[in-house]
């Protein structure tokens, strides 16, 4: 046998017996080079080298369903996609009672019913309110703080990051209702291990946040991976 690739990278096999073990490797880098489609579990994705994949292969995780591409620098994929982006999301646990400098903590942890994260591999939660970011990437960050009803407070808070402070609102409260503070950022770039958190920056007085409330309406924490 013996083979041609053209130059759009077709391979055509004719009947020069001089070149078998040429042609036999040909046929092999072509199925590398079309079939890169790897399929592992998000353990073994971890530990590929560079000489089992090759740049332009897409690798599954089919534990999580987050799909990777093998780029030049990385032989274990960069994410690209999945059945659902990895994402921590902390519903108000607790009652707090707010004071200036501190770090609201009232979130119910991962596990806890509705509050859940991903995965370990990208987020963790300390009982302190801190989630620390364990990719590198953009995120959104988004915070719900339920203020109770009482009669003339006002309050500030920060989403803070080891970046620095990222947004923040202020609200005033009201004697018979109480006012939801709100905090958001549409894209932001975290390096790994960052650590995000919800600030009170100063209050004017005595008031509670959150509330036990699994239908979310005391609040929540929610930080969302979107690209490398």
């Amino acid at each position: 046998m013996g083979h041609i690739e053209s130059a759009d990278g077709a391979l055509t096999i004719n009947d020069d017996a001089s070149d078998v073990a040429g042609d036999l490797q040909a046929i092999v880098d072509m199925a590398m080079k079309t079939g890169g489609l790897l399929k592992v579990n998000s353990a073994q994705r971890q530990n590929l080298t560079g000489s089992q994949t090759r740049v332009g292969w897409l690798i599954i995780e089919t534990d999580t369903g987050l799909i990777y591409e093998r780029t030049n620098t990385a032989p274990q994929g960069v994410l690209v996609g999945g059945a659902s982006l990895p994402e921590i999301n902390l519903v108000a646990g607790q009652v707090q009672s707010a004071a200036a400098n501190e770090t609201v903590r009232m979130w119910a942890a991962p596990g806890t019913s509705p509050s859940r994260s991903f995965s370990d591999q990208w987020f963790t939660y300390a009982s302190s309110g801190d989630i620390t970011v364990k990719k590198a990437g953009y995120y959104r960050i988004s915070a719900r703080v339920l203020v109770a009803a009482v009669a003339g407070q006002a309050l500030a808070l920060w989403l803070n990051s080891t970046l620095g402070v990222l947004s923040q609102d202020s609200v005033v409260t009201s004697a018979t209702l109480g006012v939801m503070a709100k905090l958001d950022v549409a894209s932001v770039y975290l390096p790994a291990n960052a650590v995000v958190n919800v600030i009170i920056a100063t209050t004017s007085g005595s008031v509670a946040l959150g509330g036990p409330d699994p239908a979310r309406s005391s609040g929540e924490f929610s930080v969302q991976f979107l690209s490398s």
